[in-house]
C-alpha cells in the first residue's frame, strides 16, 4: 500500500522536475541539439590585465556539460576572475557529457589546462572550481597526471570523492556511462 502511494506521486513529481530543469535550463542545452555545448558566457576569452592573474577552471558533473556554470562564470567574471570551462568525457546529442573513464577524463582536463587556460595565466597556474565528478575527477589529474604543479588550489562541491548513491550509477558502461559505475561504491 504504501509503494503503491509512493509510485502515484512519484511519477508526476518526477515529469514536473524534469519540466521545470528543461525550462530552467541554460539556451544551448534546452534546445538538445548541441552534442558540445558552447562555454558558457564570459569564459574562455581571454585574461584581461585588471583581472586576477590566476585563472579559474570550471570543471562540470557527471552527465553534464560546461552550461553547468551558465550563471557562475557571469558571476565570477564580474569579481574579477577569467574563467575557463570545458567538456570532458565525450558528449552525447543531448550536450550530457563526462560519460567517459576518469582517468581519459582526466587527460582531456590537462590538456585543456596545458594548452588553452596557462597561456592566458600571468602566474603559469591555475585555480580549479568543481562539481560532482568535477570535484573528483580533477583529483587524479593534480595526484597522476602532474596537475600539483600547475593548479595553486581546487574547491570542489559535492564531489563524489566517496561515491555516489544515485540508483542508476551502476547500469552506467551500458548506457555508455563508464564513469557512472566507477564512481558507484561495489
Amino acid at each position: 500500500m504504501y509503494g503503491d502511494r509512493i509510485r502515484r506521486r512519484g511519477l508526476p513529481l518526477l515529469a514536473a522536475v524534469g519540466a521545470l530543469c528543461l525550462l530552467l535550463a541554460p539556451p544551448a542545452l534546452a534546445q538538445g541539439t548541441s552534442s558540445n555545448p558552447p562555454p558558457p558566457p564570459g569564459s574562455n576569452d581571454a585574461c584581461r590585465a585588471r583581472q586576477n592573474p590566476t585563472p579559474v577552471v570550471l570543471v562540470h558533473g557527471t552527465l553534464a556539460s560546461r552550461q553547468e556554470f551558465f550563471f557562475t562564470s557571469q558571476r565570477l567574471e564580474s569579481a574579477g576572475f577569467c574563467t575557463f570551462a570545458l567538456n570532458y568525457g565525450g558528449c552525447n546529442d543531448f550536450g550530457s557529457c563526462g560519460r567517459g573513464p576518469i582517468e581519459d577524463s582526466a587527460a582531456d582536463l590537462r590538456g585543456f589546462i596545458e594548452r588553452t587556460v596557462l597561456p592566458h595565466s600571468r602566474t603559469g597556474r591555475a585555480s580549479i572550481v568543481g562539481h560532482s565528478q568535477g570535484g573528483l575527477m580533477p583529483r587524479y589529474y593534480l595526484k597522476n597526471l602532474g596537475g600539483r604543479s600547475k593548479i595553486t588550489d581546487m574547491v570542489s562541491f559535492s564531489a563524489s570523492n566517496h561515491g555516489t548513491n544515485n540508483p542508476l550509477a551502476p547500469f552506467g558502461p551500458r548506457s555508455g556511462c563508464f564513469s557512472c559505475a566507477q564512481q558507484h561504491p561495489l
